[in-house]
């Protein structure tokens, strides 16, 4: 089976025709319309044909690829619209602080200072004092007051910060009863993103 396929329009931001493209020697046409990177607005895709290869008319009956019931007959649109605004961010930050600051003074103090001072008169009335006063203080001191302190502080902060843009896409088929030469993708675009458009094409 002989099947061909085309990028008609890549990744582009600004609103434009794609080139022709023959599909003269094929039954089956299908296209294939991607949004991406969106962030406001939409994208309009349009299909025009030729059959003489020089007068080009709209397409309004491009079967969509919607959910239908056996009942139900094919759905037809003109134009497909693609929009999508979807993203997702996240970063992580670890910033620990830790500060450590033990503080430990020691300070003995010691004092000792005793006094004897003994004091002896002997008389011949035989009167004898001995008065040795010994006064010894002995105020040690000793004041030993190690204070620490340790006061670790980490801070761990998660906010996320990768970018990941949604894409969205649509599928639609020429009706197989059209005969023409060729046909082209129309795009408008309001707002900021890219749009691309491939069509595939069998016998």
């Amino acid at each position: 089976m002989n099947n061909n396929n085309k990028v008609l329009l890549d990744a582009v931001s600004v609103g434009q025709e794609s080139l022709a493209f023959n599909v003269e020697e094929y039954g089956r046409v299908g296209f294939q319309f991607l949004a991406d990177a969106v962030t406001s607005g939409q994208g309009i895709f349009t299909v025009d044909g030729t059959i003489d290869g020089s007068t080009w008319m709209r397409i309004n009956t491009l079967i969509a690829n919607v959910s239908n019931s056996n009942s139900q007959s094919l759905t037809r649109v003109a134009s497909v619209v693609l929009s999508t605004s979807v993203s997702r961010s996240s970063s992580a930050s670890i910033s620990p602080s830790a500060s450590g600051s033990p503080s430990a003074s020691t300070s003995p103090s010691s004092s000792l200072s005793p006094s004897i001072s003994p004091s002896a008169s002997r008389s011949p009335s035989a009167s004898a004092s001995l008065s040795p006063s010994a006064s010894a203080s002995g105020s040690p001191s000793s004041s030993a007051s190690p204070s620490a302190s340790l006061s670790p502080s980490a801070s761990v902060s998660l906010s996320p910060s990768i970018q990941a843009d949604m894409t969205s896409s649509s599928l639609v088929w020429l009706d197989p009863f059209l005969a023409l030469k060729a046909v082209r993708v129309g795009l408008v675009i309001s707002g900021a993103g890219r749009y691309s458009a491939f069509v595939q094409v069998t016998e």
